[in-house]
């Protein structure tokens, strides 16, 4: 990229006031839901929060998911837009063809026609078509934080 579009991205004050949030005790394979520091409210008790995951690999996700109670709000087809259901333990798993994906696990809907379709690859492709993709989280790892608002050039 050439200097003059470099330098057209945020100062280094400006970098410095982005928020952060601390993820350097994340463990492989673990999920944690953390309240966006940057979004406000959702709609219907819901608010804004990111869901982080480590993979075994090391490397970390982060996407942008409505929340209530310390549950990720399943979505209505879209994010922005809830169902209704909230789920307490969103994470993924390994499926038997090797790949990963993050669905709603324990749920008491499992019969319920949408539940199987609640299911995401890491990275964030809804895997039957049926429901959006994951949001992104604009920001980066660096160091132990995720810099929030920032992406990584």
């Amino acid at each position: 990229m050439s200097p003059m579009f470099l330098s057209m991205g945020p100062s280094k004050l400006a970098e410095a006031k982005l928020p952060r949030i601390y993820i350097g005790d994340l463990k492989s394979g673990e999920t944690r839901l953390e309240k966006h520091p940057m979004y406000g409210d959702h709609y219907s008790d819901h608010i804004w929060s990111i869901l982080f995951y480590k993979h075994v690999n090391g490397k970390i996700y982060a996407w942008d998911v409505p929340s209530k109670n310390n549950e990720v709000g399943m979505p209505d087809f879209h994010w922005w837009r809830t169902s209704g259901y909230t789920c307490p333990d969103f994470y993924p798993a390994q499926e038997s063809d090797g790949k990963y994906v993050l669905k709603c696990h324990g749920q008491d809907n499992n019969n319920q026609w949408w539940h199987r379709d609640w299911a995401w690859y890491i990275n964030g492709e809804n895997v039957y078509g049926m429901f959006s993709d994951m949001l992104k989280t604009n920001g980066h790892v660096n160091n132990e934080n995720f810099i929030v608002g920032k992406s990584e050039r």
